[in-house]
This record gives structure tokens, sequence and C-alpha cells, in this order.
């Protein structure tokens, strides 16, 4: 288990599989998100022993079980829109889960497309490399402009 404060390091476990992004351009990423968090005083724990990452918007806290871009996206959305209860991650299209799906692609798009210009979009490989559901595909279309 590892516990994640605004100082910590990352190692090559932070990695793209199957993408053609950089290794530094993974852990960037992963600076970003995790100081968004803590910004926003949510705390993340990583734990490769838990099945199911999950939220706990009333503890201000996030656990994930690997190091794959949406989930801990989605979780930390889960905080930020204040949803009530424990939340586990799933697939669900829930208004609830919903609305953290479209918030954690806003989120990954906001860094990942902040230093592209727009004729080099490529939001399959965005889809990829940030291990966003296909059922969100048609969303990214539709929040990204070319």
């Amino acid at each position: 288990m590892i516990i994640f404060d605004r100082f910590s390091t990352f190692n090559n476990d932070a990695s793209c599989a199957g993408c053609s992004l950089k290794s530094n351009s993974v852990l960037f990423f992963f600076k970003y998100l995790f100081n968004l968090a803590f910004d926003k005083e949510i705390s993340i724990v990583v734990d490769k022993n838990i099945n199911i990452p999950f939220a706990s918007p009333k503890r201000r806290l996030v656990v994930v079980n690997s190091y794959k871009p949406f989930p801990l996206a989605h979780e930390i959305a889960h905080i930020i829109n204040n949803d009530p209860g424990v939340l586990y991650f799933t697939c669900s299209r829930s208004s609830i889960e919903g609305d953290a799906n479209k918030l954690a692609v806003r989120l990954l798009a906001e860094y990942y497309f902040q230093e592209i210009e727009p004729e080099q979009y490529d939001i399959d490989r965005f889809i990829e490399c940030y291990h966003i559901p296909q059922y969100l595909r048609e969303y990214c279309f539709k929040i990204i402009s070319y």
C-alpha cells in the first residue's frame, strides 16, 4: 500500500501500457492529478491488494489499485461532485456514475490537450492512454473541440 502526499515520487509502475506516451509524460500526468486532489484536500491511497477502486467523499479519500488514470480521475470526481456514501468504481451509467465519468474525462482532457495544437488532437490515443472506457468515446468527441 502506498499513501501519497504532495511530495511523493513516482516509480516505473506509473506507465501507460499499450500507449506511446513517454514515461515522463505519464509521470507528469500523475503529479498533475495527485496535486489536483491534494489542492482539494483529497487523500489518495494506492493498494494493489484491493479488487475495486473506491471513493469516500465524507472522508475525502480515494483508494485505487493501479496507476490507471481514468479510475483515479473517476474516484476524485466523486469527491469533487460531493456524491453520497462510499462509491465503488463500476462501468454503470447511472446519474452519479455518469456524472463522475464525465468529470473524470474533463479532468483528463484538461491536462492531456493543454499543450497540443488542435490539428494534432488524437482522441482515440487519449482514450487508450488514459484507460477511458469505450462507451465514453462519443462524450470525448463532444467535449474536445478541434
